[in-house]
């Protein structure tokens, strides 16, 4: 944790029917979400202590400067639509420290989804839907770690990424009585 930090952005939100049938969103945030001074301290195995280190104006971890995404919702029937939402997440760093050995890659990933509904005597409704995430089976990580320290006259730093799901399929179904 730090004392102090801030975060000072906007965002900007839009949608519209475009006819119809087809309707269109979309959301984008540019923020800056900085530290004044921070202090990294790294272990140092060899003294049995702490380097201290630090830091001005740095990037607040897991913090991106824009994330944006979009989506386009397409009703071909009554009660039948098919959408893909697409999601731009910016450069995050894995601490406080701003540098880009330590920080996880933008990425922009898409996904197709179609949704049914309708009724019967029974259920008040009935959902049925399927969806394809990741449809461009794109390989990205969206969370880590990094650890860092000195022992044996050298430095070691090592970071840990948590890969995200490529291409996968979902389906749902959901029944109102």
């Amino acid at each position: 944790n730090v004392s102090k930090s801030y975060r000072t952005g906007v965002e900007l939100e839009a949608g519209a029917m475009l006819g119809k049938k087809v309707s269109v969103s979309a959301n984008l945030t540019l923020s800056q979400n900085k530290i004044p001074t921070f202090i990294e301290y790294i272990d140092d195995y060899d003294n049995c202590g702490q380097i201290e280190i630090t830091h001005t104006n740095s990037d607040l971890a897991f913090s991106p400067n824009i994330i944006g995404s979009a989506a386009v919702s397409y009703e071909p029937l009554k009660n039948l639509f098919f959408t893909l939402t697409s999601k731009y997440v910016g450069k995050q760093f894995l601490d406080n420290t701003s540098n880009d050995y330590r920080s996880l890659d933008a990425y922009f990933i898409s996904h197709l989804r179609a949704d049914y509904s309708f009724e019967t005597k029974v259920f008040k409704e009935i959902k049925v839907g399927v969806a394809v995430n990741n449809i461009f089976n794109h390989f990205y990580a969206n969370n880590g770690y990094t650890y860092g320290w000195y022992a044996g006259g050298a430095y070691a730093r090592e970071n840990f990424m948590y890969p995200q799901a490529g291409i996968n399929f979902l389906g749902r179904l959901s029944l109102t009585l």
